[in-house]
């Protein structure tokens, strides 16, 4: 059996092995309690029209009977156990002293990545369990790509509490993340994926990191004075307008009364279950299993957490002057705040039954977008909405999503692009390319300020040596003249905000004269030469060379050129006649020096 606990050589916190067990008393108490609350009166609002004013009496009801008759907390302890669990004390940007649970997975490979899954509310640590079950049927210890580590943000589960004698927000709770990453041996990079306040901690910690290389998230916030300008981006706004109108009235109460619904919540098994299980409906496409909702519930409960867990909220509310990054919640969310743009590589999996389905449009606007999927069904609890167990509890759940999976995809392909190897054609002239290890990647092909590529695409080699070793060269390299290799691209999706030193919103693109058919993915097979190269603009014109025209050390032929041709226009005339880029098939790169 693969052993997973074994940590890195070079970490240097002290970790101790940790256990989850509450105590019996505390068990029998919580039953016995469970027990004795009583379910209240029948009124309209929760025998009516659905679950528009919030979960039925009826559901309650069955949900506290499964309860007390199936639910068992010592074995879903003994699941937890199954996993390394570990606690390490860390102090957070403001010097305050933190003792941090994790669960964790270590890898015995040297290359591995090192990745922290970071949860949000009402989840936890648990919430990832699923994955960390894929992982362990996927991978030995021995061949595991990745660190994984999944801690319990300060204040919820195992992790200790927020300082008691001031305020804690984002910002601290990020620069905990970072000295746990950074104690386990990580310093030199690591990645960080997040959902729900797992998200805005990703993005915190891939702001202000330098030890953070990527981030990739499953929530995205809509970026602050943007007008919708297309279908989906309506759909979003109007999506998000709803959640504030309808959804957003827990937050408020957690970030301006928390004294108050923390000690509510603190007293009743019930009172805890109905604000949780109420979310947990809500932000899905179809109902999760019971048994999840009443795990989580009794997380809660047994660790005395939920008091300690508003604090995101509480700082979103508060009247400091505390950067907004650190006031961020899931209601600045919907706000539109402004957020700082993420320059490191970012991923985002787009579930189509999120809160607010961001679409890609916007999300690349607050970040360096290196990988996008977007998926039909799942929503806010992508990474646990699945169940392991088919026992009467949860029969009529087992037809549950299971995105898990499709999350844990998702990560590893943005882990290939953030971490993986980068090919750059050219990365600072005029005509660049970057072709990532797992077969994507990102091209423009521009003169002057007009753009007339700038697209992602896909790509594979005929032959991968030979390919490396060109567009690997050094530019003072002398490797024989006219070395080849052939890719196949396909351009896959237009309107890309960046690629490596350009800014694409400072170019025209002339999208707005170009009909449909441009935008449709297109195929090409192209030569790749190394040697020495004139533009095919001073090429055509030998007699006004000199030797100070530029010489390039790379060449890029297409079978046919990849410019809209003239059909693709919607009034060719205005086409740009002389010069004729549909004709462009070669395109220089990497000056020589």
């Amino acid at each position: 059996m693969s052993d997973y606990s074994k940590l890195p050589a070079a970490a240097t916190l002290a970790v101790r092995p940790f256990t989850a067990r509450a105590p019996e008393e505390k068990v029998q108490h919580f039953q016995q309690l469970l027990a004795l609350s009583p379910i209240g009166p029948a009124v309209f609002e929760n025998t009516h029209n659905g679950r528009a004013y919030g979960i039925t009496r009826d559901w309650l009801q069955d949900a506290k009977e499964a309860w007390l008759r199936d639910f068992d907390w010592r074995r879903c302890e003994a699941r937890i156990n199954s996993f390394p669990n570990f606690q390490a004390t860390v102090e957070d940007t403001d010097g305050n002293t933190l003792d941090v649970h994790f669960m964790g997975l270590f890898s015995e490979r040297a290359d591995a990545i090192p990745i922290a899954f970071l949860h949000g509310w009402p989840s936890s640590c648990v919430s990832f369990m699923d994955i960390l079950d894929l992982l362990r049927e996927k991978y030995a210890a021995r061949d595991l790509p990745y660190h994984v580590i999944v801690p319990s943000l300060p204040g919820y589960a195992y992790s200790s509490g927020p300082p008691m004698d001031k305020e804690f927000g984002l910002v601290q709770a990020a620069g905990a993340v970072d000295s746990l990453m950074i104690g386990l041996g990580f310093k030199d990079g690591y990645l960080v994926q997040g959902g729900d306040l797992g998200s805005f901690l990703s993005r915190i910690l891939a702001l202000t990191s330098d030890s953070c290389k990527g981030m990739h998230v499953n929530m995205m916030t809509i970026p602050g004075g943007e007008e919708p300008g297309d279908e989906l981006e309506k759909a979003a706004l109007e999506k998000a307008k709803e959640a504030v109108d309808t959804g957003m009235a827990f937050a408020l109460e957690q970030g301006t009364r928390p004294a108050t619904i923390g000690l509510t919540l603190s007293a009743s098994p019930l009172a805890l279950l109905s604000w949780i299980g109420e979310k947990m409906l809500a932000w899905t496409d179809q109902d999760p299993p019971l048994e999840k909702i009443l795990e989580t519930a009794t997380l809660y409960w047994m660790t005395d957490t939920i008091s300690r867990s508003f604090w995101h909220n509480r700082a979103m509310a508060g009247d400091g002057e505390e950067p907004k990054m650190a006031r961020l919640s899931v209601v600045t969310s919907m706000s539109m705040i402004k957020l700082p743009f993420v320059h490191k590589p970012t991923g985002y999996s787009l579930f189509a039954h999120e809160i607010v389905p961001v679409p890609r449009s916007w999300a690349a606007k607050t970040c360096n977008l290196v990988f996008f999927k977007h998926h039909e069904a799942g929503g806010h609890f992508a990474a646990s909405q699945k169940s392991h167990s088919h026992d009467r509890m949860i029969a009529d759940n087992i037809q549950a999503m299971e995105q898990p999976l499709a999350l844990l995809e998702d990560v590893e392909s943005f882990a290939k692009v953030a971490w993986g190897r980068t090919w750059h054609w050219d990365s600072e002239d005029a005509n660049q390319i970057a072709f990532h290890e797992n077969g994507t990647g990102k091209l423009i092909c521009r003169t002057e300020l007009n753009v007339w590529i700038a697209a992602e695409f896909d790509w594979q080699p005929h032959g991968q040596q030979v390919f490396s070793r060109m567009v690997d060269t050094a530019k003072h390299d002398s490797s024989p003249v006219n070395l080849q290799a052939k890719v196949d691209m396909t351009l896959t999706q237009r309107r890309i905000p960046k690629i490596g030193n350009a800014d694409m919103s400072k170019y025209n693109i002339n999208e707005s004269l170009l009909v449909q058919a441009a935008f449709e993915p297109k195929t090409y097979t192209m030569t790749l030469e190394k040697g020495t190269f004139l533009s095919p603009c001073d090429a055509q014109f030998p007699e006004y060379l000199t030797e100070h025209t530029p010489r390039f050390q790379l060449r890029l032929t297409f079978d046919t050129s990849p410019y809209p041709p003239r059909c693709e226009w919607q009034n060719p005339q205005e086409g740009p006649d002389a010069i004729k880029f549909w004709e462009w098939k070669q395109f220089c790169g990497r000056n020589h020096v």
